[in-house]
């Protein structure tokens, strides 16, 4: 069935329907809520945002279709929704992780750029940068704003240690969230970040490029 095919909604099934069936519980709902997104990532990643259906992740979740349209309207808006708490996953995981290291400025941004990296190169995440290449039409704008959410997690936490040693060292920043989004737009520029889901980029490649972008930044400081 094509995307022109699939209607906006469906209706629900008749009271009568309901009565028989009776409603999930709370713990039932949340559970159906889980098996969607999940069949929902598991679709939109194997197959591209124009290769998946509202039937086929029906289908991977175990639910019937009016179920599925009663959470969600369109095939859009369960893309916002699985990116949206992929994104919320990930930012979790990542207050999970150890506290950065180093005592200086320059040593802080290290860690971050070479961790920074090493976790773009996850093949979920390396699947999800894909995913939001490849969305088009109305799709577009969502794979926009759940990238702009991403990239302004770690802008968030880099304006946060900028701010901390610019008080701590002295060091002149005019505008650190600025110069923060200036160090991860050079990050983003990783050649491997291009590459296949399966390509395998080596620590080395990481650490280099990493060292590369923290050097070009303190080597235009008196531009901070």
């Amino acid at each position: 069935m094509s995307r022109q095919d699939e209607p906006d909604s469906l209706p629900s099934p008749p009271e009568s329907e309901k009565m028989r069936r009776g409603r999930p519980s709370r713990k039932e709902a949340q559970a159906i809520d889980r098996r969607v997104l999940d069949a929902a990532r598991a679709c939109f990643l194997a197959n591209g945002f124009a290769g998946t259906t509202m039937d086929a992740i029906a289908s991977h979740a175990g639910v019937t279709k009016v179920t599925l349209y009663q959470r969600y309207a369109d095939k859009v808006a369960l893309l916002r929704a699985m990116m949206r708490e992929r994104v919320e996953t990930w930012s979790v995981m990542a207050q999970q992780r150890p506290a950065p290291r180093g005592d200086t400025l320059e040593d802080r941004l290290r860690y971050f750029a070479r961790s920074m990296l090493h976790w773009s190169q996850d093949a979920e995440v390396k699947a999800f940068g894909n995913l939001i290449r490849e969305c088009w039409g109305s799709a577009r704008p969502v794979a926009e704003e759940v990238q702009s959410i991403r990239d302004g997690r770690m802008i968030d936490v880099l304006e946060e240690q900028m701010a901390q040693f610019r008080v701590k060292e002295g060091v002149v920043i005019e505008n650190p969230r600025q110069l923060a989004a200036i160090f991860v737009g050079m990050l983003t520029a990783f050649p491997g970040n291009a590459a296949d889901p399966g390509a395998v980029v080596s620590e080395q490649s990481m650490a280099g490029y990493a060292d590369k972008v923290v050097d070009i930044l303190f080597s235009g400081r008196a531009g901070w």
